[in-house]
């Protein structure tokens, strides 16, 4: 009898060790296959809406702030991702539960069954009700999110600024209150939420207490024994858990609705304003450049371009000359496309851009911003990011013809040099002489100065102006300029004022034939 117990006990314990290790191994199973489904949705998710915004026009990108879509990028996406994974996967579980549980407790008692089931339909209108508040009070988070995003991404680009004008203090403060509204907003979000599940709480004790009633009127009229209402109140509280949870996703359906409606904002309501191309591919263009009769309006009421009809030869440094507001980087915007044109048609080599597909167009065009922006990376990755196939000789020489190399030789790290957030660590004129360099390597073509000298000391000035000298050779450069000094050997010049071209010809032509080139001049030189 001993020998048996002792086997029993042995046997209960095999089997107990057994069944803790198959449900940590199950566990180890769930977590894994549900942190891979989960992290799966997230990067499709965030990989089509990346796609979405880096193809969208920039006329999305002048109307949206950075942080809106880096709201929906991070937060959206991972929230949708979430609730798929942890709470629609979990109620597919539930789901099944009550089916079995809900059958077993039917064939118990159907009358105490109906009155446990009957509770959660108002369970479910509880949830209902709420769940529109919640949604409300989730679009005005989301909401303060973008703002959120938003300005810390400022804040941190600017540092130098803030600091340097004794905005900390304001910017703290700015801060803190964006934070303490969110705060709130999610201490009312949450307070919601608790009522819902409280009253829904309510109803589910309402309904074991009438079950407790019914259940003892069955026993005391010998309808049904006790153990039945015992093993029905078990079963009935698993069923009620069960559908508790169903009816209570609700809310979080709600919330992945919300940013659902901010992540499809971007796939699909933004498509119509996707960069769209023609195409036509090329291997190499020549860079012969015609506007014809090209006008352009922003936002459908303020004239930018007028009527513009203009040619720039390849091979040639043709520069566009105008105050502050003409038009001027509007011409640079058009060919490049992230305009459209109201009217008019833009050619190279006498075709229409539209018909070019984008490869074609953008990589036959390289452009040196006022400020250029550059990686966070080393010179030599930066460099790559144009040409990954550039050996360092090729770099060396692009370099050297940018008027850069010798710096870049002095440093510690010499092309291994990391540049900084945003080329922090050099001036404004070492980084428009890598954007050349990495222009170069790029072997575009077509290179566009957009105000490439407005901040340079005249130093640096001469040294860009030389820089030019050695690429204008074999290349279409386009110089749009505000400081004449840089563009007096320029083969044309091209002047626009208001969005109306008036006059273009070399710089000796233009000093005495137009008089709108000779204030221009004549201001620069009593400017010390």
């Amino acid at each position: 009898m001993v020998f048996r117990d002792i086997s029993t006990i042995h046997f209960l314990i095999v089997n107990l060790a057994a069944i803790t290790f198959i449900e940590l191994l199950v566990s180890l199973f769930q977590t894994y296959l549900f942190s891979y489904i989960n992290k799966g949705i997230t990067l499709k998710i965030k990989s089509e809406m990346y796609n979405r915004i880096i193809n969208l026009s920039l006329e999305i990108f002048d109307k949206m702030k950075i942080g809106d879509f880096m709201s929906r990028l991070n937060g959206d996406a991972t929230t949708v991702s979430d609730i798929i994974t942890n709470q629609l996967m979990g109620a597919l579980v539930n789901i099944l539960k009550a089916i079995v549980v809900g059958i077993v407790i039917f064939k118990i008692n159907a009358v105490m069954a109906l009155i446990v089931v009957l509770s959660f339909p108002l369970s479910y209108l509880v949830f209902y009700r709420f769940g529109k508040i919640l949604r409300q009070k989730n679009m005005e988070i989301k909401a303060l999110n973008d703002k959120y995003y938003s300005f810390t991404q400022q804040s941190f680009a600017g540092m130098r600024e803030i600091k340097s004008q004794g905005l900390k203090k304001y910017c703290f403060g700015a801060f803190t209150q964006i934070i303490t509204i969110q705060k709130l907003k999610h201490i009312n979000m949450a307070l919601n939420n608790s009522m819902a599940i409280l009253l829904s709480g309510i109803l589910s004790a309402t309904s074991n207490i009438m079950v407790i009633i019914v259940g003892t009127y069955f026993i005391l009229h010998n309808s049904m024994p006790l153990e039945y209402l015992i093993a029905f109140t078990a079963y009935s509280n698993q069923f009620s858990n069960s559908l508790l949870s169903i009816t209570s996703l609700n809310a979080s359906i709600q919330q992945a609705l919300v940013s659902l409606e901010r992540i499809f904002e971007v796939i699909d309501s933004f498509y119509s304003h996707n960069e769209k191309f023609g195409s036509l591919r090329k291997i190499s263009i020549e860079g012969n450049i015609s506007f014809e009769n090209v006008s352009l309006t922003y936002g459908g009421r303020n004239q930018i371009l007028n009527n513009i009809s203009l040619k720039i030869n390849k091979y040639q440094k043709t520069a566009i000359v105008g105050r502050s507001g003409s038009g001027k980087s509007s011409i640079i915007n058009l060919l490049l496309r992230f305009y459209e044109p109201d009217s008019g048609c833009i050619k190279i080599d006498s075709i229409n851009i539209n018909e070019y597909d984008e490869e074609t167009l953008r990589s036959q065009i390289s452009v040196v911003m006022q400020e250029p922006y550059l990686f966070n990376m080393s010179i030599r990755e930066n460099l790559l990011a144009a040409n990954e196939n550039s050996t360092d000789d090729i770099i060396i020489e692009a370099c050297k013809q940018a008027c850069i190399h010798d710096y870049i030789n002095m440093l510690p790290e010499k092309y291994d040099t990391i540049i900084g957030e945003n080329g922090v660590n050099f001036s404004v004129g070492q980084k428009q002489r890598i954007a050349i360099a990495r222009c170069l390597l790029k072997d575009a073509k077509v290179i566009l100065f957009d105000e490439a000298t407005a901040s340079l000391d005249n130093e640096s000035t001469y040294s860009i102006i030389n820089t030019l000298k050695n690429v204008s050779s074999n290349h279409t450069v386009v110089i749009i300029a505000h400081r004449l000094m840089s563009i007096t050997d320029a083969d044309n010049i091209i002047l626009i004022d208001d969005g109306i071209l008036v006059g273009q010809g070399n710089h000796e032509y233009l000093v005495k034939n137009n008089t709108y080139y000779q204030r221009l001049y004549e201001k620069e030189l009593l400017q010390p």
